[in-house]
């Protein structure tokens, strides 16, 4: 037959990984190249850690658990930005980048902003917990207070904010281990509910929707 996805692909050669064809059912991915550091790894598996949808890889925190990931044409709203992180990680919440980011030296700026998990404000619309404009941090080694700052949107606080990506870079988080078993047991969860919603308090980061309803106070939140 003609079909490559089986055991015998062109050439009646048999499938193999690497060989460019992916084998139904077998491997997950087969780019027929020897790098093992981009989507597809060398034993023909998704590489989960790689920046997704066009995104590059800026930085890496030391423990491997954050990144940062770039769309460089500037093309991704600032709502869309956890799109461009790798699979099933998430933008970072504050307590997840504090946790984190021990010896991470890499500078931040106006022209150059982190940007991690949307709150949304107590006086309406949404914020992105953000790095590099205000509170003094200019590095992603030091540790920024609660904000809501880059302004976004999210279902249930609607924003007219979102769409100039220009400065703004994904801060991503590997996912908390714990988060989603329905208990707040890791110093990086604020609340635990344990189902998959992002529409209810409790968000699927393990960090409240809205903070100011459970006592915190942060710059524009």
């Amino acid at each position: 037959n003609n079909i490559d996805t089986d055991a015998c692909v062109a050439g009646c050669l048999a499938a193999s990984c690497g060989d460019g064809f992916v084998q139904e059912g077998v491997e997950e991915c087969d780019d027929g190249n020897a790098n093992n550091n981009d989507f597809c790894a060398n034993d023909c598996t998704i590489n989960p850690a790689l920046c997704q949808n066009g995104a590059v890889e800026v930085t890496v925190a030391p423990g491997g658990l954050a990144k940062v990931c770039d769309d460089p044409n500037n093309n991704t709203c600032e709502q869309d930005l956890e799109t461009l992180c790798p699979i099933g990680w998430h933008l970072c919440t504050v307590d997840e980048h504090i946790n984190r980011n021990n010896g991470w030296n890499h500078a931040v700026n106006n022209s150059n902003v982190a940007v991690g998990e949307i709150f949304c404000r107590g006086g309406g619309g949404a914020g992105h917990y953000t790095l590099g404009t205000v509170d003094g941090i200019n590095n992603l080694g030091q540790d920024a207070p609660l904000n809501c700052h880059y302004g976004s949107s999210r279902d249930t606080c609607v924003t007219g904010y979102g769409c100039n990506e220009k400065h703004a870079q994904a801060l991503c988080c590997a996912p908390n281990p714990t988060c989603g078993n329905g208990q707040v047991d890791a110093p990086e969860e604020k609340c635990d509910d344990g189902n998959s919603s992002e529409l209810d308090d409790c968000l699927n980061s393990c960090s409240w929707r809205k903070p100011t309803d459970h006592g915190l106070n942060g710059t524009g939140c």
